[in-house]
């Protein structure tokens, strides 16, 4: 079976990163999670520290372990689901 990284980075709307991570935890994660393949994940919160003087864009880095034998279908069921 082969294995992937899947890289997502993300940024939520101004002000609202406790509805973002409380949504991310008890709702997005579980329902990733429950997709044939997808095995584990990670997620990151860019700090104010680590910036420099632009913004990346993003503020939000998550890494999806994926174990399967065919990643498109993987993807597939993934997206029809969330």
């Amino acid at each position: 079976m082969a294995k992937y990284s899947m890289v997502v980075m993300t940024n939520c709307a101004p002000g609202t990163d406790a509805e973002f991570n409380d949504w991310y935890d008890r709702i997005h994660l579980p329902d990733v999670l429950r997709v044939p393949g997808i095995v584990a994940a990670q997620r990151y919160k860019l700090t104010a520290d680590q910036r420099r003087t632009t913004h990346p864009g993003w503020g939000y880095l998550a890494i999806y372990e994926v174990e399967t034998r065919d990643l498109k279908k993987t993807f597939e069921i993934m997206n029809q689901e969330l």
